[in-house]
């Protein structure tokens, strides 16, 4: 089920430079400009709602971390802890003309063999899903809305 977050509210929060190579949106998390594709902007709406609804705190956010896949180096977008450094959520970011599918979902479900988050999300910024893994089970729940870390002001 789809979720109702509306992630462009945070666009006047974002930082972004025009210079001669192009347009740039700064990472609050990475603490540098980034080239402002139309991923890392939704990936920046999002870091933007997990810390401003009071989700979680920036410092439990990593970004495109390096991960070894069936001998295949892939980054997932977003990694979101707990502040035990246990794995929360693992997000998937497109842009905003990429239709999610169960083709994203696989994507995102693919990268978690190795993160092991008991939550999945996909987003284009327009449209959101939503999913908890029940390990033990192998199976997963939709769900319609965005766990909360308790402890998001740690």
């Amino acid at each position: 089920m789809k979720l109702e977050l509306d992630l462009m509210q945070w666009k006047d929060e974002l930082s972004f430079s025009d210079t001669p190579d192009g347009r740039h949106i700064f990472c609050y998390i990475r603490k540098r400009f980034y080239v402002s594709t139309p991923e890392e902007l939704v990936r920046q709406l999002t870091i933007q709602h997990l810390i401003h609804k009071g989700l979680y705190a920036r410092g439990l956010i990593n970004l495109e971390k390096a991960i070894s896949l069936n001998g295949l180096t892939r980054r997932f977008d977003l990694v979101v802890y707990h502040s035990d450094g246990s794995p929360s959520i693992l997000i998937e970011c497109k842009a905003p003309t990429v239709k999610l599918s169960q083709k994203t979902f696989d994507q995102v479900a693919a990268y978690n063999l190795k993160v092991q988050a008991p939550y999945l999300v996909i987003t284009n910024g327009i449209d959101t899903y939503c999913a908890q893994i029940d390990f033990d089970e192998r199976q997963y729940t939709m769900l319609d809305y965005l766990p909360i870390n308790s402890k998001a002001s740690e």
